[in-house]
């Protein structure tokens, strides 16, 4: 028997498809999918030097649980700066557990398009409402300054910060 309880003759089966050296649909080694990451900026955004793997960056704050609670809400800072190393203007983020949607008021906020899977309708309803929140231009801004503070070198220096209308408003139905 190996791995959990599947004899080694099965294991060969299930994988027999495919051969050691071939690349698999999703792999990150498949030239057609490469992985972005913007080396420049996130220097950048940390003075100069090289981004390195331990980043301080607070915990969640009261008004980024205004519209309810979720029991694994990531900062909102913290998606920002991963979806700045990751992705490019315009660029889809998908979020197939999205919860409350922080990733989603990060990607809009730094001009992200994005599409958020929740099965849970209570999630879904604090979603739709941190959504609604930032339609507010005012709320917007005030959102924006808060990610942009946890740099050493101010995010606003950096990002070109639109003051007109989100580009991105609600394009599939929620319901």
């Amino acid at each position: 028997m190996g791995c959990c309880g599947i004899s080694s003759q099965k294991k060969q089966r299930k994988t027999k498809g495919l051969k050691l050296g071939e690349v698999s649909p999703f792999s990150l080694d498949d030239k057609k999918f490469a992985h972005y990451y913007n080396y420049e900026l996130m220097k950048e955004i940390n003075g100069g030097t090289q981004m390195r793997d331990l980043w301080s960056l607070p915990a969640i704050a009261k008004w980024e649980k205004s519209c309810g609670k979720h029991p694994t809400q990531k900062p909102l800072p913290l998606l920002a700066r991963i979806i700045l190393a990751s992705t490019k203007e315009n660029a889809w983020i998908l979020d197939p557990f999205t919860g409350s949607s922080t990733t989603g008021i990060a990607a809009n906020l730094l001009n992200r398009r994005f599409l958020g899977l929740e099965k849970e309708k209570e999630f879904l309803e604090i979603s739709r409402k941190r959504r609604e929140e930032i339609d507010d231009i005012k709320k917007r801004f005030e959102y924006r300054e808060k990610i942009f503070k946890y740099s050493d070198k101010p995010l606003k220096e950096i990002l070109e910060v639109q003051t007109e209308e989100p580009y991105f408003g609600i394009d599939l139905p929620i319901e």
